[in-house]
C-alpha cells in the first residue's frame, strides 16, 4: 500500500432526536397527586376545640376515647378576642365519626376530690383530651367549646330513667351525688340549678336502666347527707350518719313503699325530703331488677281472665265475686281451684272466662296442691306446652306476669320457702287481689313453675304437676 493514500474518513450522520420532554413533569405530577390523596387518606378531618384555658397543653398531645389515641393537637393559640384558646386537633381516619353534634370534648389534668382521683397519670406526663362521642345520627359538626370539668356520666346508657327532684336547699349536693336504693347506688345526680322563681332547688338526677322499675309515682327521696343528733334523757346522745363521704359531698336515698304505684316516664317530678318515711323500714315493695326479661310481653297470651259468681252465707245470703287468671292448657282450663269450682256444693254459681260463661256441671278434671283443671271447649289464651314448663323445681329467683302489666313482678329466692306442694312466700310481702292465678315462672330459664295463689294478702306459688296435662 502506498505510504502516501490517506484512509477514507468516516462520516459520521447525526440522527434526528425521538425524546419526550414533556412527560417528566407528567410524571412528577401524578407522583404529587400520590402524596396528596395518601395523605388525606391517612389522615383524618381536622376540628377546632375552644376553651377558657390551655390547660398545659401542647403540641402533640393525643386526643383518647375509651384510652385509644384517636387524634393530635396540632396546634393552639388565642381567639382574636383574647377571651378563649382555639385547639386544633386532626382526627384519625377511623375517628371521622366523632364529628358531631353532640360530640364532648375537655382536657385531662390532676383532680383530687372526696370522691374520686382523676388524670394522676398527667403530673408527670403530657396533658391530653378526652372525648365522649354523639349520636352518629347527629349533623357534623367541626368546631366544638370544651368542658371545664369531666362530664358526670361519659355515657347515659339507654333505657335510664332521667327525673327531677325538688328540693328547698341544695346542702352539699352537686354533680356525681350518689342515689342509692337499700344502700345500693342505683343514680347520680347529673346537675343543680335555682328554679325560676328562685323559690327552691331544682335537681337533675339519672336513674341506671336496671333500676328503673324501682322508681314509681309513690317513690320517697331523701337526703341523707349530714349529721343527724338526737338528744334523750333516757337514752343520752345518738348520731346518726349515713357514711363519711355522705356527710362531705352529700347522698340521696330513695324507697318504694310495699303497695308500688304506677311506673314513671322521663322528666317526672318528685320532692326531695330532709329525712326519710316512717314507715321505710317496714317497706317490702316486689320489684323487678335487672334486665327486662326476654319472656316480658310474651307470657301473658296463656292467661285469660275468670271470674265466678255465687251466693254467700247460710242466714244472710248475699251475691259474691272471685276473680283471677287461669292457664289454658290443651285439656282445659287450669287454675286456682277456688276459681273453677262453687265453694259448696249446694251454692248456685257461674263462672266465666274471657266474656264466655263455662259449664260448672261435674266435678274438676283434676285438683292438687290448690290448682284445679276443668274441662272447656276452648279459650282464646295459647295453649301452654309441656315442654315450656319444669316440674319439681329448686328454690330459685322467680318472675310472676300477668296481662296489662308492662313488667312483671319480681319474687327473689330469699322470700320464699319450700312447703308441701309448693313455696310459700314471705308473709311481709303482701299481694293484690289481681295478682291470683298469675303465671310464674323461673327467673334463670324462664321455664314455667306454677301459679301464684293470693288469699287475704299473703300467696305461694303451687306448683305445675305432669298430671295436668297427661
Amino acid at each position: 500500500m502506498n505510504e502516501q493514500e490517506t484512509v477514507a474518513a468516516a462520516r459520521i450522520k447525526q440522527s434526528k432526536a425521538r425524546g419526550f420532554p414533556w412527560l417528566l413533569p407528567i410524571l412528577a405530577a401524578i407522583f404529587a397527586l400520590y402524596l396528596v390523596v395518601n395523605s388525606l387518606m391517612a389522615n383524618g378531618p381536622m376540628i377546632t376545640v375552644h376553651s377558657l384555658e390551655g390547660h398545659g397543653l401542647g403540641v402533640g398531645d393525643p386526643l383518647r376515647y375509651r384510652g385509644v389515641d384517636v387524634g393530635t393537637v396540632r396546634s393552639i393559640e388565642l381567639t382574636g378576642d383574647l377571651h378563649q384558646v382555639a385547639v386544633r386537633l386532626r382526627l384519625k381516619p377511623e375517628a371521622a365519626g366523632l364529628c358531631r353534634e353532640g360530640s364532648r370534648f375537655w382536657v385531662v389534668r390532676p383532680e383530687m376530690a372526696v370522691d374520686r382521683v382523676e388524670g394522676l397519670e398527667t403530673i408527670v406526663g403530657a396533658r391530653y383530651l378526652r372525648v365522649s362521642p354523639g349520636d352518629l345520627e347527629d349533623p357534623e359538626r367541626f368546631e366544638f367549646t370544651a368542658l371545664e370539668s369531666p362530664p358526670v356520666l361519659d355515657v347515659i346508657k339507654e333505657g335510664g330513667l332521667r327525673i327531677q327532684l325538688e328540693a328547698s336547699k341544695a346542702s352539699n349536693l352537686g354533680p356525681g351525688t350518689r342515689i342509692s336504693y337499700r344502700g345500693i347506688p342505683v343514680g347520680s345526680v347529673l346537675g343543680t340549678r335555682l328554679a325560676s322563681d328562685g323559690g327552691t332547688v331544682e335537681i337533675d338526677a339519672y336513674i341506671e336502666p336496671d333500676y328503673r322499675d324501682l322508681v314509681r309515682d309513690n317513690t320517697w327521696f331523701w337526703n341523707t347527707g349530714g349529721l343527724e343528733v338526737n338528744v334523750a334523757l333516757t337514752e343520752g346522745l345518738s348520731v346518726e350518719m349515713d357514711s363519711l363521704r355522705s356527710l362531705i359531698i352529700g347522698a340521696i336515698a330513695m324507697a318504694t313503699p310495699t303497695a308500688v304505684g304506677e311506673l314513671v316516664e322521663d322528666g317526672t317530678r318528685f320532692s326531695l325530703h330532709e329525712s326519710a318515711h316512717e314507715s321505710v323500714d317496714d317497706w317490702r315493695p316486689l320489684l323487678n331488677v335487672g334486665a327486662p326479661p326476654q319472656l316480658a310481653g310474651d307470657s301473658s297470651r296463656h292467661l285469660s281472665r275468670a271470674v265466678l259468681s255465687f251466693v254467700s252465707g247460710r242466714v244472710i245470703r248475699q251475691d259474691s265475686q272471685r276473680d283471677g287468671w287461669v292457664v289454658n292448657l290443651p285439656k282445659g282450663a287450669l287454675g286456682p281451684a277456688d276459681l273453677l269450682q262453687s265453694p259448696t256444693p249446694t251454692s248456685a254459681a257461674s263462672l266465666v272466662v274471657d266474656g264466655e260463661e263455662i259449664e260448672l256441671e261435674g266435678p274438676l278434671v283434676w285438683a292438687h296442691g290448690g290448682l284445679g283443671l276443668r274441662k272447656v271447649h276452648a279459650l282464646a289464651a295459647e295453649a301452654l306446652r309441656l315442654d315450656q314448663v319444669r316440674f319439681s323445681p329448686e328454690l330459685q329467683d322467680c318472675l310472676a306476669y300477668i296481662p296489662g302489666r308492662e313488667l312483671p313482678l319480681s319474687i327473689s329466692h330469699m322470700r320464699l320457702r319450700s312447703a308441701e306442694e309448693g313455696w310459700l312466700v314471705d308473709s311481709q310481702v303482701s299481694f293484690e287481689d289481681q295478682w291470683h292465678g298469675a303465671l310464674v315462672c323461673g327467673r334463670a330459664d324462664e321455664l314455667f313453675l306454677g301459679l301464684l295463689l293470693v288469699e287475704e294478702g299473703e300467696a305461694r306459688i303451687a306448683h305445675f304437676m305432669p298430671a295436668a296435662w297427661e
